[in-house]
C-alpha cells in the first residue's frame, strides 16, 4: 500500500463544470438576497482570510496516484462557501472529496468599503504520491 501526501496549492483556473450547491439560496426581496445580488469580481485566493481550512480525505479509489482539482468557490457575506464548481478536475475519483473539503472550509468575509460582501475565487487541490512527496513543500 502506497502512502500518499496531500498538497493544498491556490490560484486561478478556467473551465467549467456543474455547480454544488450546499446552502439554501436567499429568499427573494430579503437583504440578504439584496446583498448576494450585488456583482462581485472574482479575487485571488490570497485575497481571502482563511478561519478553517480542510484537507480532503484521500480516496482509497486513487490507488495511490496523485491528480489534481481546481474548484471556483462562491462564499457570502458571512464567509460561507455557497457554490462551488469544478473547473479543472480531469480525474473524477478526486473531485467528490474536493468539493465535500471546499464546503467545510471558512473564511473571513471580503471587506469592500468597511462592509462585508460576497466573493469568487479558485481553490486548488494537488493530490501528489508518495514518490513525490519530496517536492511538496513544507508548512
Amino acid at each position: 500500500m502506497k502512502a500518499v501526501v496531500l498538497a493544498l496549492v491556490v490560484g486561478c483556473a478556467a473551465r467549467g463544470a456543474p455547480v454544488a450547491h450546499r446552502e439554501p439560496m436567499p429568499e427573494a426581496g430579503s437583504a440578504e438576497a439584496a446583498v448576494e445580488a450585488v456583482p462581485v469580481d472574482m479575487v485571488h485566493y490570497s485575497e481571502m482570510k482563511v478561519k478553517v481550512r480542510v484537507r480532503p480525505v484521500y480516496p482509497a479509489a486513487a490507488g495511490g496516484r496523485g491528480g489534481r482539482c481546481i474548484l471556483r468557490v462562491h462564499v457570502n457575506v458571512k464567509g460561507l462557501p455557497v457554490t462551488v464548481t469544478p473547473r479543472d478536475c480531469p480525474d473524477d475519483v478526486f473531485r467528490k472529496v474536493s468539493i465535500d473539503a471546499a464546503f467545510q472550509y471558512r473564511w473571513y468575509p471580503k471587506m469592500v468599503d468597511g462592509h462585508p460582501t460576497t466573493a469568487t475565487f479558485d481553490l486548488h487541490f494537488i493530490y501528489r504520491a508518495a514518490a513525490d512527496a519530496a517536492s511538496v513543500p513544507a508548512k
